[in-house]
């Protein structure tokens, strides 16, 4: 269950990504893309973690 969460994690954090750089696009706000860009890349580096820990091993 652990391994689903983690990709679970990665997608919401891609999809994060692309907000802020919508947001940041569509705003002209660098500040708040930046801000979202590097909570994306935390909650998919958290995912990739949580992934890489709980893998299945054959």
């Amino acid at each position: 269950m652990a391994y689903y969460l983690g990709k679970f994690l990665e997608l919401n954090g891609i999809v994060l990504l692309g907000f802020g750089l919508f947001w940041g696009l569509m705003r002209d706000d660098v500040r708040g893309e930046v801000a979202l860009l590097g909570l994306g890349v935390a909650i998919f580096l958290a995912g990739y973690w949580f992934e890489r820990k709980f893998s299945r091993k054959s």
